[in-house]
């Protein structure tokens, strides 16, 4: 009997999460997979809206906070910034 495929994930309301300050995610009641997984997906799809997040794993807990959007050029393009010493 050949393996099953695997399921394709499940699509979060991304938009609605980072309309948000900051939200808390619970493993199994908003979200299936493993909680560092979670984790990653939010990060990269923060990145690819141009927003900073913070995440704070707590046992089954994701706490994340939304930073703030980064800085773009007036043509959508994004501004690199210089760290200060």
């Amino acid at each position: 009997m050949p393996p099953k495929p695997r399921q394709r994930h499940t699509e979060y309301p991304w938009e609605k999460w980072f309309a948000r300050r900051s939200l808390v995610l619970v493993q199994g009641k908003d979200f299936a997979c493993q909680v560092h997984g979670m984790s990653q997906q939010i990060r990269n799809k923060a990145a690819k809206r141009g927003i900073a997040v913070a995440i704070d794993i707590v046992g089954r807990t994701l706490q994340v906070g939304i930073l703030s959007p980064r800085k773009s050029n007036a043509n959508g393009t994004k501004k690199k910034t210089r760290k200060r010493n």
